[in-house]
């Protein structure tokens, strides 16, 4: 419980919050196929939109399905790179008193990308922001809870925290960690668009 967070660890740990009639809403990529591996209480609802690849839809996303079933527990699962696309809707969702459970991995980057090809490309890389503060900067005085994990350990507590306003979990993780279902379509997704002699091939340049 006290080394650094993985991947597995976090799912895992996931699979033990959800309950039932939970919605869930899973950004391509990573959070999509973590959310693939979970099992899910009866009467859950999850929204994801991996065959389109549009990435940062989810976080306006949640804030529709907020809108339209406000009696339900609504988690959002987002990635860094993603998430910095669409993040202004935090401050809609704050404006609006609206409760969600975010899950933001922070993780540097691209990882769909670094499976596909271009593990240490800088064009993989997002810029690092101090996502856990953003609910104090777009609206503030708010009462959100804001939690940074980097150990099993932290993301427990924070999983306990009471949900009377909207949480926010910025997890940190090692760059090259990701699901193996992720690095699986990736590698397939390399052979797709480049063929068998392609970039990927070269040592190194594949998660």
């Amino acid at each position: 419980m006290y080394g650094p967070l993985t991947q597995a660890a976090y799912w895992s740990m996931v699979q033990g919050f959800i309950r039932e009639g939970d919605v869930l809403v899973a950004e391509d990529g990573t959070s999509e196929a973590g959310c693939r591996g979970l099992q899910l209480p009866s009467k859950c609802s999850i929204v994801t939109q991996a065959v389109w690849g549009s990435i940062g839809y989810s976080v306006g996303s949640v804030l529709g399905t907020l809108l339209a079933a406000p009696e339900r527990r609504h988690l959002l699962f987002v990635g860094d790179g993603s998430f910095q696309l669409t993040a202004q809707e935090v401050s809609s969702m704050l404006r609006h008193d609206l409760k969600p459970i975010i899950f933001l991995i922070d993780n540097g980057g691209y990882t769909v990308e670094r499976t596909i090809c271009g593990k240490q490309g800088q064009f993989n890389d997002v810029a690092n922001w101090a996502y856990a503060e953003l609910p104090k900067v777009l609206h503030p005085g708010t009462t959100a809870r804001t939690f940074v994990v980097r150990t099993p350990a932290e993301l427990k507590e924070a999983l306990a925290a009471p949900h009377d306003n909207m949480i926010f979990i910025e997890a940190v993780m090692d760059k090259y960690d990701a699901p193996q279902l992720v690095i699986d379509s990736g590698h397939g997704m390399a052979e797709l668009d480049y063929g068998p002699r392609g970039p990927q091939h070269r040592p190194g340049v594949q998660l």
